[in-house]
């Protein structure tokens, strides 16, 4: 069932806009969706109140930090939402196993076959870990996702933090870790990177990595690095407390002024890539 909020104008039936107005009413439903084996990724989904009866929306797959499924993902799902996209939060396994990227690609393609979103193109958008996440996604599924923005993402594993969790997986399982600059030549959609200057997590140099990946493949991108601003600095302090250091040492806090500015060019690249195109 749906739970409905933020009415704040009527929406005349007759017109068929591809992306709703801000603040339109959205729709909320909670979501199962099956993976690999037995498994599922449990979640919400957040749309336009009208999509699916006037028109669908196009698509958007967010993923959480490792610090799993929080609030502030909520919120800007909702955000999304009242922006007019079909936009999916979903719980998935923390880590770098490459089992989880199929399974989040299948979120994907969940996604394109619902009546609020069907067959529109879809964005991946993605905070830390999930912005690495974001990107792998979008080069399983080159023809379904069309624009990805990734918000200070590790977009090497191997000279990250996490090098030696990733080192751990692989001997455990023998299966791969794959990191973004290795798939940038199989992304199919355009790429906003959003990174902090002072971000000890994701350094700005690793991103200039990723950056140079997506130049030599002859991507669609953008890279905007904010003055100052730290990991996670988009997490208004109601939902993340200033200051916070993660268990890996990272430095955390929000910056309104990247905050505002990373929301604006996020709504306005997934705006313009993730528009239908006519025929």
């Amino acid at each position: 069932m749906f739970k409905t909020g933020y009415v704040l104008a009527a929406v005349a039936l007759s017109l068929l806009v591809p992306i709703a107005p801000s603040h339109a009413a959205i729709q909320e439903r909670s979501v199962s969706i099956a993976t690999s084996g037995s498994g599922s990724l449990s979640g919400t989904l957040y749309v336009p109140a009208l999509a699916g009866e006037v028109a669908p929306a196009p698509g958007i797959l967010l993923l959480h930090t490792a610090g799993g499924l929080k609030d502030a993902d909520r919120n800007y799902a909702r955000r999304l939402a009242e922006e007019g996209f079909a936009a999916l939060v979903v719980s998935y396994q923390i880590g770098w196993a490459a089992a989880t990227n199929e399974d989040l690609a299948k979120a994907v393609d969940w996604l394109r076959k619902q009546p609020e979103c069907r067959d529109m193109p879809v964005g991946t958008v993605g905070f830390s870990l999930g912005a690495s996440k974001a990107l792998l996604v979008a080069a399983l599924r080159p023809s379904s996702v069309k624009a990805v923005v990734a918000y200070y993402g590790t977009y090497n594993v191997d000279i990250s933090k996490f090098s030696d969790v990733a080192r751990r997986i692989r001997e455990k399982t023998g299966a791969p870790t794959p990191s973004p600059v290795q798939v940038a030549s199989q992304i199919g959609g355009a790429i906003l990177l959003l990174q902090g200057e002072n971000d000890d997590e994701t350094p700005p140099d690793q991103t200039r990595e990723m950056q140079a990946a997506l130049s030599r493949a002859k991507k669609t991108y953008e890279l905007k690095i904010y003055p100052g601003a730290v990991h996670m600095f988009e997490r208004e302090p109601q939902f993340h407390p200033p200051g916070f250091r993660t268990s890996f040492g990272t430095v955390t806090g929000y910056q309104a002024e990247a905050a505002q500015d990373s929301w604006r060019k996020s709504v306005e690249w997934l705006k313009r890539h993730l528009r239908p195109t006519a025929g």
